[in-house]
């Protein structure tokens, strides 16, 4: 039988002692990992430093293994302004804001899917955004050691879910513009808004990555900025066809990894093998191979295993939005499509991953609701969480973690996390056409 929250009788993780140690040790772990991020750590950030600094010189693809697109090399100017240290401490205190406003946005929207805004349902969703936090904590953690660079996507997504719910499809358009030109893959909002019926959305996205990639050429002129966007699309395409396996890979810049969480690096582990001697290929008792295709079939598969897999997550999405539409069926598929921006990108790593953190704060504020769940959900869902776990190095050492990771478990649980929110017992109400008893007759542009 499933329980409103009213319903739910009051137990641990609703009270407001947990909510003060959780507080607590949320708060002291911001400063501990705010030290590391700023003063012990270099990485991704130090890139898009180098990539502005190019910019400004007018040469905004000098550095080979940069593949962002040219709005984006752009706004990397930013992290040239100040002090290395200075900028590491202030975009770590911004994307420490912004992960905050990225729970606040979906538990309004989560909230607002069955009208439940009362206290009792207002602390199962902390407690649920609080297991959300620990699910994930490997790579929010990983992420903040680059000061947050995809959690500023996942803000950009966010803000873009948000503005669609209260019907301002323009502003879908800007934040889901920002977002695929900070990062290519959110392109796949494009599709998904077509295919949604969402005509004005998509317009107003194309509309916006134009301008957005156009703008450069007030500082670079026109010429340079479309030998840029030239430069940019044949790079994309090199790294996309000449790879020499169907593991993605950069040649002469990035070599294949096992911690590539892709999707189509998880694929190729199936129907490729690797010789010794291979970068890819592990001495190891538990590392086992399947496929032993060609590189040219094993890439065909790959694509068409990937199509496949779009095409199940398309007629499980098939519905289109209507008014009076819950507001459940647009928050699980906009989830759906956060998680597929992530690993549908050649080159996944595990910091990528924040974005799964909307999947899985519906997943969690649906298990603490009370909702029916399955014997078998209940099964993926711990498997689920072990993958996310057993595969830090922290656990097994890092010679086993490698042999896991191999096998990319990490990305089939992203997989398999899409399908459990697409089949939520809520959802599953909304594909069938039927409304919210809370919400019978709002149109979508007034849910809140």
């Amino acid at each position: 039988m499933e329980h409103t929250a009213d319903e739910v009788e009051v137990t641990w993780y609703t009270g407001p002692r947990f909510r003060r140690t959780a507080l607590a040790v949320i708060g002291v772990a911001i400063v501990v990992q705010g030290c590391y991020a700023v003063f012990r750590r270099d990485g991704d950030l130090l890139c898009h430093i180098n990539y502005g600094n190019h910019f400004l010189q007018r040469e905004p693809y000098a550095n080979p293994g940069n593949y962002y697109p040219l709005g984006r090399v752009m706004v990397d100017v930013v992290f040239t302004l100040g002090g290395y240290h200075l900028t590491r401490a202030v975009f770590y205190g911004l994307a420490i804001g912004a992960l905050i406003w990225c729970f606040r946005i979906w538990e309004q929207i989560a909230s607002a899917s069955d009208g439940q805004h009362n206290p009792a349902s207002r602390a199962r969703m902390f407690a649920a955004s609080m297991l959300t936090l620990v699910v994930l904590v490997p790579f929010i953690i990983r992420d903040l050691d680059e000061c947050g660079l995809q959690i500023f996507l996942l803000l950009m997504c966010s803000l873009a879910v948000a503005a669609f719910q209260r019907g301002r499809l323009a502003s879908t358009g800007f934040w889901l513009a920002a977002a695929a030109t900070y990062k290519a893959t959110p392109l796949l909002f494009l599709p998904f808004l077509l295919w949604k019926r969402q005509w004005k959305a998509a317009g107003c996205m194309a509309l916006f990555i134009v301008a957005f990639n156009l703008l450069p050429a007030t500082y670079l002129g026109w010429e340079k900025t479309l030998a840029a966007h030239q430069y940019w699309f044949t790079h994309m395409q090199s790294i996309a066809g000449d790879t020499p396996e169907a593991h993605p890979s950069v040649p002469g810049i990035e070599l294949p990894k096992h911690q590539n969480v892709g999707l189509s690096a998880a694929f190729a582990r199936l129907v490729e093998t690797y010789p010794p001697g291979h970068p890819l290929f592990i001495d190891h008792p538990l590392f086992f191979q399947f496929g032993n295709l060609s590189p040219e079939r094993a890439k065909l598969a790959v694509k068409v295993l990937i199509v496949l897999l779009g095409a199940a997550l398309a007629w499980q999405m098939r519905r289109p939005y209507t008014a009076g539409d819950t507001d459940i069926a647009i928050a699980a598929n906009w989830a759906v499509t956060c998680i597929f921006c992530a690993i549908l990108s050649p080159l996944c790593w595990r910091q990528h991953l924040v974005l799964l953190i909307p999947a899985v704060l519906l997943l969690a504020r649906s298990l603490l609701l009370g909702k029916v769940q399955s014997k078998q959900r209940l099964i993926v869902l711990a498997g689920i969480s072990a993958a996310f776990f057993l595969t830090h190095r922290t656990v097994f050492g890092k010679e086993l973690t490698i042999v896991l990771l191999s096998y990319h478990c990490l990305t089939f649980a992203a997989v398999a996390m899409a399908f459990l929110v697409l089949t939520m017992p809520a959802h599953r109400r909304a594909a069938a056409g039927e409304k919210s008893p809370a919400l019978p007759d709002q149109p979508l542009k007034q849910a809140a």
